[in-house]
Order: structure tokens, then C-alpha cells, then sequence
């Protein structure tokens, strides 16, 4: 079935009906945009959605993790409290890594793709996931590597969770 408009208007002449005059137009491709349109719409309120749920969620996750912060302060000297401490630290750090996710889909619902120097994505990376910690960043990264078309964001998670797990399986 193809959509179509259908215009008619009667045919006269000398102000006598003498038939009918149509046109049949095919929009296919309309209904095509139209359908996109909806669609981007509902992305769009999608992303509002998880960006506000992922800001909320992040607020209370930063009362837990002070809360944590300053249990592990007073709690020092148990090394059984400080160990289920450091558990529930980590299960936070977790959750905020899923919040940034989701806040990422919330950048008007979403990707901004662009050319981009793979290369400096993942030694940013590196050097944001690395920072603070005893970790040497050794990396051998190619020089020469070809720029890709990618979204840096989710580019820079991606690569955010390799080095994560990395320094956690170290």
C-alpha cells in the first residue's frame, strides 16, 4: 500500500460539470519524514528523562560515597568494618560509572559523532582513569593510527571502563 493524496475539483466548462480533474501525489517519503520526526521527538524526551533521573541519581550517590568517606575516617582501626567499606565504595564507584552513561544518552537524546584523533582519546583516558593513583600509564599506542568517526563521549567510557577494570584487576 502506498500513501497517497488524492486533490479533485470538478471540470467544468461553460459552467456545466463535464467531469472530474485529479491529482494523485505520492508521500511516501512525507510519512517517511514524519515518522522520523515522531521518533526523534521520542528520543529527545527519552533523553531528557534519563538525564534528569541520571543528575538525581548522582546527588544521592555522592551522600553515600561522603557517608563512606567519612565511616572509613572513624572506622580505621576495624578491619572488618573499613573491608565492607571499601566494598560499598567500590559498588558506588560502580553506579556512578552507570549514571555517566546515562547522562551521556542525555545529550538531546543523542550521539554527536564527529572525526576524531583516536589516538588522544585514549591517552586522555588513561591519564583521567590513572590520576591519583599508583598506577603507571605504559601504553603503547600507535602514533599513526587513522582518525575515526566516533562519538568522544562514549568513546572516552568505553575506554574510562577498560582502564578501571585494568587498574581493579591489578
Amino acid at each position: 500500500m502506498i500513501p497517497v493524496n488524492i486533490y479533485i475539483c470538478p471540470n467544468l466548462e461553460d459552467k456545466k460539470f463535464i467531469g472530474i480533474r485529479g491529482v494523485i501525489i505520492d508521500i511516501t517519503e512525507q510519512k517517511k519524514r514524519e515518522e522520523d520526526l515522531v521518533r526523534i521527538e521520542k528520543l529527545e524526551s527519552v533523553g531528557l528523562l534519563t538525564g534528569g533521573f541520571a543528575h538525581k541519581f548522582n546527588n544521592h550517590l555522592q551522600v553515600i560515597q561522603g557517608n563512606i568517606s567519612l565511616s572509613l575516617l572513624k572506622l580505621k582501626d576495624n578491619p572488618l568494618a573499613t573491608k565492607y567499606l571499601y566494598i560499598a565504595e567500590n559498588s558506588t564507584q560502580k553506579a556512578y560509572e552507570l549514571t555517566k552513561t546515562l547522562h551521556s544518552y542525555s545529550n538531546d537524546g543523542f550521539y554527536r559523532p564527529k572525526v576524531a584523533d583516536i589516538t588522544k582519546v585514549i591517552r586522555e583516558s588513561a591519564s583521567f582513569t590513572y590520576h591519583g593513583s599508583n598506577i603507571i600509564d605504559d601504553n603503547k599506542i600507535p602514533e599513526n593510527l587513522w582518525p575515526v568517526y566516533i562519538d568522544e563521549k562514549q568513546f572516552l567510557g568505553v575506554f574510562n571502563n577498560l582502564f578501571i577494570n585494568a587498574a581493579q584487576a591489578m
